[in-house]
């Protein structure tokens, strides 16, 4: 079965710069946003590594707090499609 270009282009990358098809894809993604975009982008990505981090030490009486803010938090990432 045939792969499209972007898979192989991703495989190509991760094996020459080690960089996860993950973060290769939001870098092309990036690449039609707006500078305010990116830089909303980029805020929602530590917000969401530190609530992530949250989430898995969070109290069970916080829980439900931090993972509504982490929903919250993914949405916006998505709806502005970092």
């Amino acid at each position: 079965m045939m792969e499209n270009n972007t898979e192989v282009f991703t495989k190509i990358t991760h094996a020459t710069t080690g960089q996860s098809p993950e973060r290769f894809e939001r870098q092309r993604r990036g690449i039609y946003l707006s500078p305010q975009d990116k830089i909303s982008c980029a805020k929602l990505d530590i917000v969401i590594n530190y609530l992530e981090k949250e989430e898995a030490s969070a109290k069970k009486e916080l829980l439900r707090n931090v993972q509504e803010n982490l929903y919250n938090q993914r949405l916006a990432y998505r709806n502005l499609r970092c």
